[in-house]
C-alpha cells in the first residue's frame, strides 16, 4: 500500500507548480462531474397548455373548430413521445372553465369531436397501455359528454405505461378552493386536527391529487402565462414557451423542450 510519504516524494519530485496545476485540473473535473450529475434527468411529469388551435385554423382560412380537429394529431405525438422516453405522467389543458364563454357553435363542435370522433384516438391509447384521467367540473357538461368521460376513464383504468390526464372544465383556482373546502369539512367534523394540516394534507384533497409536481410545463402558441393551470403542481416547474401553434407541434418540438429541461439546474428555491 502506498503511504503518505510516497505521495509527498512524488509531489516533491514533479515540483510544486506542476502538483498545484494537477490539483486545479482535478478540482475542475470534479466540479464538472457534479454539475453533470446535478442536471435534470428525464422528467416524471410533463404538463402542456395546448394553445393556438383557433389561430392555426384562422391562419389557414378555416373555421375555428377545424383547429380543434387538427389538434388531435399532436396529442398522439405527445403521448408517443412520453411513452418513448418512459415519462409516466402527461397532463393536457384541454378545456378551461373560461372556455365556456366561447360561442355555442364552437363549443358544440368541440363536444361533438369529443363524443363522436374520438374513439379512434382512445382505442390507440388503450393499445398503448395508457390510462386516461379526466379532471374538471363534470356538472357543467351535457349528458353525452359525461357518459363519454366516465366510459373512457373506466375502459383505461388498468393502463400502466402512461397516465394521461385531461383537464376538462378545469380551473386551477377552483382546484385550490375544492381542497380548502374539503379540509374545512374535515376539521368541522372533527376528523382532522387543524394544527396537523400540512402541504401533503392540502395536496391529497385537490381534484388533481393523483398528479406529482410538474417537472416541465410547456405552453404552445407564443403566450407567456400559465392561465390558471395547475397552480399547486407548477410551483417549481421548468417553464418552456414555444411560438409554434398547437396543431403544428411535431416530435422535434417536444425533443427540444426535453433538451431544454435537461440543461436546467433545478434548485427548488434553495
Amino acid at each position: 500500500m502506498r503511504t503518505v510519504g510516497h505521495y509527498r516524494k512524488l509531489i516533491i519530485g514533479i515540483g510544486l507548480p506542476v502538483a498545484f496545476g494537477l490539483t486545479v485540473i482535478i478540482i475542475h473535473i470534479l466540479n464538472r462531474s457534479y454539475m453533470l450529475y446535478s442536471k435534470n434527468t428525464t422528467p416524471t411529469h410533463i404538463a402542456i397548455i395546448m394553445d393556438g388551435n383557433r389561430r392555426w385554423a384562422q391562419s389557414a382560412g378555416l373555421l375555428d373548430f377545424k383547429g380543434h380537429e387538427a389538434g388531435v394529431e399532436p396529442i398522439k405525438t405527445a403521448v408517443n413521445f412520453c411513452t418513448g422516453h418512459r415519462i409516466p405522467y402527461l397532463t393536457l389543458y384541454a378545456f378551461s372553465t373560461e372556455n365556456f364563454e366561447r360561442s355555442k357553435e364552437e363549443i358544440d363542435h368541440l363536444f361533438s369531436l369529443i363524443t363522436k370522433k374520438s374513439d379512434g384516438l382512445m382505442n390507440e391509447l388503450k393499445e398503448q397501455n395508457v390510462r386516461i384521467r379526466i379532471v374538471g367540473d363534470q356538472t357543467k357538461f351535457p349528458e353525452d359528454v359525461k357518459k363519454w368521460w366516465n366510459r373512457i376513464e373506466d375502459e383505461t383504468k388498468d393502463g400502466k405505461a402512461l397516465t394521461l390526464t385531461l383537464l376538462f372544465g378545469y380551473s386551477g383556482r377552483d382546484d385550490l378552493a375544492h381542497a380548502a373546502r374539503a379540509i374545512g369539512q374535515q376539521v368541522a367534523q372533527g376528523t382532522l386536527d387543524p394544527d396537523k394540516i400540512t402541504i401533503k394534507t392540502f395536496k391529497k384533497n385537490l381534484l388533481t391529487a393523483h398528479l406529482p409536481d410538474a417537472d416541465l410545463l410547456i405552453r404552445t402558441g407564443a403566450e407567456r402565462r400559465l392561465s390558471n393551470f395547475l397552480p399547486f403542481q407548477s410551483a417549481y416547474s421548468e417553464l418552456y414557451f414555444v411560438d409554434t401553434l398547437w396543431p403544428a407541434m411535431q416530435r422535434e418540438n417536444f425533443e427540444k423542450a426535453l433538451t431544454y429541461f435537461e440543461g436546467r439546474s433545478r434548485r427548488f428555491g434553495r
